[in-house]
């Protein structure tokens, strides 16, 4: 499957009054491998209002060129992605937040109007105390336009140095597996 996506830094806070709270997950992830930007990880979620709902999944994703990559994911046994996660060498903890796309104008090339799009937003702490937060959605086609949020900041799609793997790698955010 190819994944598309943009990713930003968000700027402000005005993001948190349009959460979908009962989908909010906390994330753990780890890194079995990374070679010419090509990663297997491994994810294990799960919910913030309902603990007990969890998954776990196995990615491996392509390297990313033009904010596309190949993604291929699957849904594994929590028992195995805590023992793949003890096999990591780096982690990254995490917070995710859903925000529906439903009242923002959503269309292609075509003027099609989509549903079902929704922004992630990724909370991390960082070692020194501060917090990153990253927004990205995931989009039909590279061409795809979208009206943005006013809480969205610089646009990160094209760079590395934000990407959850190179943040694990530098050790930048504190958290289990980061301490």
């Amino acid at each position: 499957m190819i994944e598309v996506e943009r990713r930003f830094i968000v700027k402000d806070d005005s993001w948190m009054n349009a959460i979908d709270t009962e989908s909010s997950v906390v994330i753990d992830q780890g890194y079995l491998m990374e070679e010419n930007g090509n990663i297997v990880r491994v994810r294990m979620m799960q919910g913030i209002a309902n603990p007990d709902n969890y998954q776990s999944f196995l990615t491996i994703k392509g390297q990313r060129v033009s904010g596309m990559n190949k993604e291929f994911e699957y849904e594994i046994p929590h028992d195995d992605a805590e023992q793949l996660m003890g096999m990591c060498k780096y982690q990254i903890h995490k917070r995710r937040h859903y925000i529906k796309c439903a009242d923002e104008k959503l269309t292609d090339d075509s003027n099609l109007k989509f549903n079902g799009l929704k922004w992630e937003i990724d909370e991390f702490n960082l070692i020194n105390g501060g917090k990153l937060v990253i927004a990205e959605i995931e989009l039909l086609n590279i061409g795809q336009r979208i009206e943005f949020p006013d809480w969205l900041g610089l646009e990160i799609t094209m760079t590395n140095d934000y990407s959850n793997f190179n943040l694990a790698k530098n050790r930048l955010i504190a958290g289990e597996g980061n301490d």
